[in-house]
């Protein structure tokens, strides 16, 4: 589920982009933000911090990013 959301809102900050460059839509800012959410669940209660969780958050971001380079690669090409 964490990796499909995050590649869900990493694709959603790619089409963005594309009009407005803005923090927000930075892949660092969507990788920032998953580690503070899931760094969150130690405070929160009934939340349990889990690396897996966070493992899937960047690779959601990191997989969207790979193909959209590739994409871009591809059409160079």
């Amino acid at each position: 589920n964490h990796l499909i959301f995050f590649s869900y809102i990493t694709v959603l900050a790619i089409i963005v982009r594309v009009r407005v460059k803005k923090i927000f839509t930075n892949y660092l800012f969507i990788i920032f933000i998953s580690c503070v959410l899931e760094i969150s669940h130690l405070i929160v209660p009934n939340r349990a911090f889990e690396l897996y969780d966070l493992i899937a958050n960047i690779a959601g971001v990191v997989i969207v990013l790979l193909f959209n380079r590739f994409i871009k690669w591809w059409k160079f090409l």
